[in-house]
């Protein structure tokens, strides 16, 4: 006796349950952040607004899901990995 299933479609394993999985995820998907410099040291710079910010898409997935992406499925035709994107910018005012 195995657990490995034989190899053709006469075992009934096309309606098994063997692949399965759980695909519950928690996705962490757009943040953004910026901050303003105080104005006491955008005056030292000349300045008269500074401002930093950060975006990111699609920063963490957590599952337990082997798969690339828990929405689409394991063997889903455009399973692909999901792109994460973080961009950082810089706004300045003089």
């Amino acid at each position: 006796m195995t657990g490995i299933p034989r190899a053709d479609d006469e075992s009934g394993q096309l309606n098994s349950t063997r692949w399965l999985e759980d695909g519950s995820f928690i996705r962490l998907s757009n943040v953004s952040l910026s901050y303003s410099v105080p104005a006491s040291l955008t005056e030292r710079l000349k300045m008269t607004d500074l401002t930093l910010s950060l975006r990111s898409v699609n920063l963490f997935t957590f599952t337990a899901f082997t798969g690339f992406n828990p929405d689409t499925g394991f063997f889903e035709e455009d399973d692909y990995p999901i792109n994460r994107t973080i961009t950082f910018g810089l706004s300045a005012k003089f």
